[in-house]
């Protein structure tokens, strides 16, 4: 069971980014890494979105 299900409702691409970077942990750390870095990404594009801020050049 994923630490990230609690997300699914609301935000699915960042409960499924989070699930994905839990399942390769021990079997592939980079990819992990990789997985993590898309979903804080798309965190902090979420936060953007929702704040009505425009994004930075």
């Amino acid at each position: 069971m994923s630490n990230f299900l609690f997300l699914e409702e609301k935000w699915p691409i960042l409960a499924r980014l989070g699930s994905n970077a839990e399942s390769y942990i021990y079997s592939d750390s980079n990819s992990a890494l990789i997985k993590l870095g898309l979903f804080a990404e798309k965190l902090v594009s979420l936060m953007f979105e929702l704040d009505n801020i425009d994004l930075p050049e």
